[in-house]
C-alpha cells in the first residue's frame, strides 16, 4: 500500500505561538494549560461580518470532519489489530510499516493545512476577515506545530531501520545498502517546519518588490544595494543575500538559478575561464549529494524500489556523482554508505577547486567575483560561524547538510542544545523549541503531551485525533507502555487518548455536522479495541438519533460485522423508524424496523426480540383500529386507518426478512393485518361475499407460534368481527354459509364466556350487554348480545335454505317476515347448533 505524497507545509510563524505548560511524572503525561482557539465574532455590529464568520466556521468544520474521516479510514485499513502488546497481522494482508502509516497521517493533515491556508487567504482577499485576523488564527498555527511535532516524533521513534547502538541519522545497515535516511528526514523537518523558504520579505524585509524585478535588472548583483546585509562593514546587495540564504537552506537549485542571472554569467565579454568557472560552480550546486534534496521538488523522495540502482537510472554524472545521488540518503540505490562516499568526493572537489589563490577555473572566478566565497563557498564548506545564523534550526540544518550528515542522535542533541543557547540571545527560543529538544533526547511522552496541549486538551478534534493516532503508533513501537502505573494508580494511556478524541469529535460536530462526529468517534473507539471501547460505541449509538437514511445505513454498516455492535445497529434502525412513525410514514417505519431486526444475527438478542415485538404490536394495533372503526363508525369512515394498513402490508409482504425463523410473531400479526386490510378493501368496494369469507377466515384460521397453535385473531378482535358480520346480515343482507354462521355463533359464545375481559371493547364498538343501555360511544349502530343471536339466527335460517336449495327470489321476504312470533324458530336453530 503506497503512502500519499506529503505536501510541503508553510513554516510556522513562531511569534504567534502561545506557551505550553506541562508537568511530567515518570512516563505519565499530565496537561495543565491549553492553547486558545481563534474565534470570530458572530454577533452584534456588522451583520455581514457575522455572516462571514459563520461561513468560515462552517468551512473549518467541514474541513476538520473530512480530514478526521480520512485519517481514521486509513488507520482502520492499515493497522493490524493489537492483542496485548503485540501486533497480530491478518493472514495475507500486506500492511505499511508504522513509519509509512505515520507519513500518511501527516500527508492528510498537511493537505488540510494547505487547503485551510488557501481558504483563509481567499477570505482575506474578499474582505471576509482582515489580514491580522488571518495571521492570528491560532488554530492553524497550532496545527502546523502539531505537524512538526508529529514529524519529529516519526523521525526519532518510528524509523524503519534503527541503529543497534542508538539512532544514527545516517543509519547504515549491515550490508551497506538501504539506510533509513534519517538525516534526510531531519533536513526536511527543519526546512518544512522551522527554517522558512528564503524570500525577499522573510529574508530582507522587502515587501514592495519581487525576485523578478531583481533578475530583470541590468545588473542583478547590484540591484537595491541599500537593502542587503552588511558583511565585514560592507553592504551586500539583496542578490548575494538571497544566494547565501538559498545555500544555507540547501535550496541549491534555486541558488544556481539566481546566480545564472549574474551579469558576468550572461555577458558576451566573459572569458572562456569565466564560463568554465560558472560551469564548475553549476556542477557543484546541481549535483550536490546532500540529504533531503536540493529543491522543493526533491524534498519528498518516494520509497525505494527493491532493486533500484541510481547509476543505471541516471547517466548524467559530475565527478562520477549521479545527478540523483541525493536519493541514496533515503535508501535508494547504494544506500547511505554510497551517499556518504559521493558526499566526500563532492566535498573534496569543492575544497580543492575553491582554495585561496587556486588557479582552478572556479578559483579564478572567485577572485573576479569575491562575493561568491561569502555567499556560496563558505556555506557549502560548512564554515559559517554558528553565531552568524539567524536561528538554532538554521545552524543545525547547515551542520547536517555540509558538516556531517552522519551525525548521531546524541551528537545532534548536543548540537541542537548548543545552537539554541547561542541563538537565545538574538532570536526567540520558545518553549515549543525546547520540547523539540526533549523529543530529540528520546522522550516519546513529550511528543504526545505537546500535541494534546496544542489541541486545547481535546478542544480541537483534529489535534485530539492526531494525538491519539500518534500515541497508538508509539505504543505499538514500544516507545510508550500500554499500561502506565505509579503506586496503586494506573492508566491505559493509549485507550485514554482514543476516548478523549472520541468525545472531542462527538462534541465538536453536534448540530452542524452531528453525523460526522458520531461516526468518527465510533471509529476512534474501534481503533482502541478494548472492551470499554466497544461499550462506549454501543452507548454512543444508542443515544444517537439519525436524521437521514444514508446516515443510518452508514452507521449500521459500521456495526454489521461486529457481533458486539449488532444490537447498537438495531437500535439505530429503530430510532430512524420511530422518526418516520412520528411523521405517519408507515412504509418507511416498517422498512427500518425490518432492517433493525435483520441487523442482529443472534436469536437470543433481547434487542432483536424487542424490535420484533414492537413491529408485531404495530401491525396488531393497525388491524385493531381498522376493525374498531368498521364496527363503530360504519363502512364509509375508515380511509386513514385503511391506508396505513395498506402501506404496512406493502412494506412487509415482499421483504425477505419475513422468512426469518425469529419472525413468528410478526408473521402472525402480518397475516392478521393482511386479512383485515383485505376486509376493509372488500367492504369499500362492496364485495360483501368476499367480506364474509374474510371474517370467517380471521375467526377460524390458526397459526403456530413457539410450538403453540393459536387463533389468527385474538379474542379482543372477535367483538368487532362479529359486529361487522351482524351488520352485513342485518343491513347489507349479505349471507354466510352454514359453517360460517356456526363459526360466528361459536365466537359469540367465547365472548360471553369472557365478558369481564372484553366488556370495554364491547362498549367501544356498540355491543350492549342488555336492552336497558341503548347508546354507547356514539356508535352508528348498536346491538345487544341478544340482538346478535337474532341476526345470526336469521343468517343460519337463510344458510340452511340455501344449503337445501329451498331459497328462491322470495327468500329475503321469508327472512324479513320473521317476527317475534317466529322467535322460537331462531331459538330452536340456535339451541340445536349449540
Amino acid at each position: 500500500m503506497s503512502s500519499p505524497n506529503i505536501n510541503r507545509v508553510v513554516p510556522i510563524a513562531w511569534s504567534n505561538v502561545a506557551s505550553v505548560t506541562a508537568v511530567f511524572s515518570g512516563n505519565h503525561v499530565f496537561t495543565i494549560n491549553a492553547f486558545p482557539s481563534l474565534s470570530y465574532d458572530e454577533s452584534g455590529g456588522d451583520e455581514a461580518a457575522a455572516a462571514a464568520a459563520l461561513v468560515i466556521r462552517h468551512y473549518k468544520e467541514e474541513r476538520s470532519a473530512a480530514t478526521i474521516e480520512s485519517l481514521l479510514n486509513f488507520a482502520l485499513e492499515s493497522l493490524p489489530p493489537i492483542v496485548g502488546t503485540e501486533q497480530q497481522p491478518r493472514d495475507g494482508v500486506v500492511r505499511p510499516s508504522l513509519e509509512q502509516t505515520s507519513r500518511s497521517y501527516r500527508a492528510i493533515v498537511d493537505n488540510n493545512i494547505s487547503e485551510w491556508d488557501d481558504a483563509i487567504a481567499g477570505f482575506v482577499e474578499d474582505g471576509s476577515i482582515s489580514a491580522h485576523e488571518a495571521a492570528s488564527d491560532v488554530e492553524i498555527v497550532n496545527l502546523k506545530i502539531i505537524s512538526a511535532v508529529h514529524n519529529l516524533a516519526e523521525i526519532v521513534f518510528l524509523s524503519s531501520f534503527p541503529s543497534k547502538t542508538g539512532l544514527s541519522l545516517a543509519s547504515f545497515s549491515g550490508s551497506g545498502k538501504g539506510g533509513s535516511g534519517d538525516s534526510a528526514k531531519m533536513v526536511r523537518f527543519l526546512r518544512n517546519h522551522i527554517v522558512p523558504f528564503p524570500s525577499l520579505e522573510d529574508t530582507l524585509g522587502i515587501v514592495d518588490d519581487t525576485i523578478e524585478s531583481m533578475t530583470n535588472s541590468q545588473e542583478p548583483e547590484s540591484w537595491r544595494n541599500d537593502s542587503g546585509t552588511t558583511v565585514g562593514g560592507q553592504r551586500c546587495s539583496p542578490f548575494w543575500t538571497m544566494v547565501r540564504a538559498y545555500c544555507i537552506s540547501g535550496r541549491l537549485h534555486d541558488a544556481w538559478t539566481l546566480l545564472s542571472y549574474h551579469s558576468l554569467c550572461n555577458s558576451p565579454n566573459a572569458t572562456e575561464d569565466d564560463n568554465q568557472g560558472f560551469y564548475d560552480l553549476r556542477g557543484i550546486l546541481l549535483f550536490a549529494p546532500i540529504p533531503g534534496g536540493r529543491s522543493i521538488e526533491e524534498e519528498d523522495a518516494p520509497l525505494p524500489a527493491a532493486s533500484e540502482n541510481i547509476g543505471d537510472m541516471d547517466k548524467d554524472l559530475f565527478l562520477g556523482i549521479p545527478f540523483a545521488a541525493w536519493r541514496m540518503w533515503d535508501g535508494h540505490g547504494g544506500g547511505a554508505s554510497s551517499a556518504m562516499s559521493h558526499w566526500r568526493t563532492w566535498c573534496s572537489y569543492l575544497e580543492n577547486s575553491s582554495k585561496m589563490g587556486s588557479d582552478t577555473f572556479l578559483g579564478k572566478l572567485i577572485r573576479k567575483v569575491p562575493m561568491l566565497r561569502w555567499a556560496v563557498i563558505d556555506v557549502l564548506k560548512g564554515k559559517v560561524q554558528w553565531t552568524e545564523h539567524v536561528s538554532w534550526a538554521e545552524a543545525l540544518l547547515v551542520e547536517l547538510l555540509y558538516g556531517d550528515p552522519r551525525t548521531l542522535q546524541s551528537s545532534l542533541v548536543e548540537k541542537a542544545r548548543t545552537a539554541m543557547h547561542i541563538a537565545g540571545g538574538k532570536s526567540e527560543v520558545n518553549e515549543v523549541h525546547m520540547k523539540f529538544l526533549k523529543i530529540l533526547e528520546g522522550n516519546a511522552a513529550e511528543a504526545v503531551n505537546t500535541i494534546h496541549s496544542l489541541g486545547g486538551s481535546g478542544d480541537s478534534p483534529i489535534a485530539a485525533t492526531v494525538c491519539a493516532l500518534l500515541c497508538d503508533l508509539l505504543t505499538r513501537s514500544g516507545k510508550i507502555d500500554f499500561k502506565i502505573s505509579e503506586g496503586d494508580n494506573y492508566c491505559y494511556i493509549r485507550s485514554d487518548f482514543f476516548h478523549s478524541a472520541a468525545m472531542s469529535c462527538e462534541a465538536a460536530f453536534v448540530g452542524y455536522n452531528g453525523h460526522a462526529g458520531v461516526l468518527t468517534a465510533a471509529k476512534l473507539l474501534k481503533l482502541d479495541e478494548s472492551r470499554n471501547a466497544i461499550a462506549a460505541i454501543h452507548d454512543l449509538f444508542c443515544r444517537h438519533y439519525p436524521q437521514k437514511d444514508e446516515e443510518t445505513k452508514e452507521l449500521m454498516q459500521f456495526c454489521k460485522y461486529d457481533p458486539d455492535l449488532q444490537d447498537a445497529g438495531c437500535t439505530l434502525a429503530c430510532a430512524r423508524a420511530n422518526s418516520y412513525l412520528s411523521e405517519s410514514k408507515q412504509g418507511d417505519f416498517v422498512f427500518w424496523m425490518l432492517r433493525g431486526i435483520e441487523a442482529i444475527d443472534s436469536s437470543s438478542s433481547l434487542t432483536k426480540f424487542n424490535a420484533i415485538t414492537c413491529l408485531s404490536s404495530h401491525c396488531g394495533n393497525i388491524a385493531q383500529n381498522i376493525l374498531y372503526n368498521l364496527a363503530s363508525k360504519g363502512f364509509k369512515e375508515i380511509t386513514t386507518e385503511l391506508e396505513d394498513g395498506k402501506m404496512v402490508v406493502k412494506a412487509i409482504e415482499k421483504d425477505a426478512v419475513l422468512n426469518n425463523p425469529d419472525m413468528g410473531s410478526v408473521s402472525r400479526a402480518f397475516s392478521l393485518l393482511s386479512n383485515v386490510v383485505d376486509l376493509g378493501v372488500s367492504i369499500q368496494s362492496e364485495n360483501y361475499i368476499n367480506s364474509c369469507d374474510i371474517i370467517i377466515s380471521c375467526l377460524l384460521s390458526r397459526t403456530e407460534y413457539n410450538g403453540v397453535n393459536l387463533p389468527l385473531a385474538p379474542v379482543m378482535l372477535y367483538c368487532p368481527l362479529i359486529k361487522i358480520a351482524a351488520v352485513l346480515i342485518s343491513q347489507i343482507k349479505s349471507s354466510f354459509d352454514v359453517s360460517g354462521i356456526q363459526t360466528l355463533m361459536s365466537s359469540l359464545s367465547i365472548i360471553e364466556q369472557n365478558l369481564c375481559l372484553v366488556d370495554e371493547t364491547l362498549q367501544k364498538i356498540g355491543i350492549l350487554r342488555s336492552n336497558w343501555n341503548r347508546s354507547l360511544n356514539g356508535a352508528s349502530l348498536t346491538f345487544t348480545i341478544e340482538g346478535l343471536r337474532r341476526e345470526f339466527g336469521k343468517g343460519l335460517a337463510l344458510a340452511y335454505l340455501k344449503k337445501n336449495k329451498l331459497c328462491n327470489l322470495d327468500e329475503r321476504i321469508l327472512i324479513d317476515g320473521l317476527d317475534d312470533s317466529a322467535h322460537y324458530v331462531n331459538e330452536v336453530l340456535y339451541c340445536s347448533f349449540i
